[in-house]
């Protein structure tokens, strides 16, 4: 692994980090990259190339020239909307179509 590499690998380690601790949630602003140039030390091709590797990941969306975003949140706040969009599902699907709840077997139409 060469330093160039080295380097890259550190600046998007922190920002995921940032990203993984809740520092950074998802629709927060990175800093420009020239802040990021100064707090990590390196050079501006080395934090353009973290970015383009967060990005091409799918944690980061770039808009050139203007911003970049946080696109995912952490792993636990996937797990939790993935959780609430199963429990919705099956709150929505568990009503017949006039809203009262459903039965199931107790239901008089599954009596016969």
């Amino acid at each position: 692994m060469n330093l160039a590499t080295t380097k890259t690998r550190h600046v998007a380690d922190a920002i995921l980090s940032d990203i993984s601790t809740s520092r950074l949630c998802n629709g927060d602003y990175i800093e420009s990259k020239r802040k990021l140039t100064r707090v990590f030390g390196v050079s501006l091709g080395t934090v353009r190339r973290a970015l383009e590797e967060m990005a091409h990941r799918g944690l980061l969306a770039r808009d050139h020239g203007r911003c970049t975003l946080v696109t995912t949140s952490t792993r636990v706040g996937v797990a939790e909307d993935i959780v609430i969009s199963i429990f919705v599902f099956l709150f929505l699907s568990l009503r017949n179509t006039d809203g009262t709840v459903f039965q199931g077997a107790n239901s008089a139409a599954l009596r016969h």
